[in-house]
């Protein structure tokens, strides 16, 4: 089960960019939150990972309630991964060789909840994902986290992407947003209409299996 951003497909990045969720894990290894890919880029496959790998060699504990952010930063060719606001996470990775192709290439593949191989699924319970046109600030990121879940971001401009999955609803998903293409998806409150597209999902509020359970 996992959600497409149809309407980053095609874009391109032009800013740096972070990712931010909650999510309530059980246990951490190879878990996707979200996921994009360019074509031509080598190693052009930009995950948001729950990946043992790079939690537990900070120490983070591997269950339980996250607020979880991973940025790009094209300014500076570098990347990092925070957890509960902890600021270990800033400045983590050089990834100058990576971050410097991403504003020539179109987005090809854009998802929640999964990456492009579609073979890292993420598990466990989701709730308010966001996205921004920049490197969220330390102090921004900790407001965030101290609001709690529910909570409305501290900015609200630099958004590309924000879904609360309260409810799934008709909307368009048309590019010139002309009702030419109504399907069930996910609202995207960020007022930029990247609306999540539902994929295997159980969008049915009476069925014992829907995919929007309280979190």
């Amino acid at each position: 089960m996992y959600f497409l951003v149809p309407g980053m497909l095609g874009k391109y990045i032009n800013t740096s960019i972070t990712f931010e969720i909650w999510c309530k894990a059980a246990s951490v290894f190879n878990y996707t939150l979200a996921g994009m890919h360019w074509t031509g880029i080598i190693g052009g496959n930009s995950r948001f990972n729950m990946d043992a790998r790079d939690w537990n060699e900070f120490g983070y504990p591997t269950s339980g309630t996250k607020h979880l952010l991973k940025y790009f930063d094209l300014d500076n060719g570098k990347s990092g991964l925070i957890q509960n606001a902890d600021p270990i996470g800033y400045r983590l990775g050089d990834l100058a060789s990576f971050t410097s192709q991403i504003p020539s290439y179109p987005v090809n593949d854009f998802t929640v909840n999964i990456e492009y191989s579609r073979s890292e699924v993420n598990i466990y319970p989701i709730d308010e994902f966001r996205v921004y046109n920049k490197v969220l600030p330390l102090n921004e990121v900790v407001t965030n986290y101290n609001n709690g879940m529910g909570a409305n971001p501290t900015t609200t401009e630099n958004l590309l992407i924000w879904y609360k999955f309260e409810t799934f609803e008709l909307l368009d998903f048309s590019s010139l947003q002309d009702g030419s293409d109504i399907r069930l998806g996910m609202r995207d409150f960020s007022g930029n209409n990247n609306h999540g597209l539902p994929i295997n999902m159980d969008t049915n509020s009476a069925s014992s299996t829907y995919s929007l359970q309280p979190f």
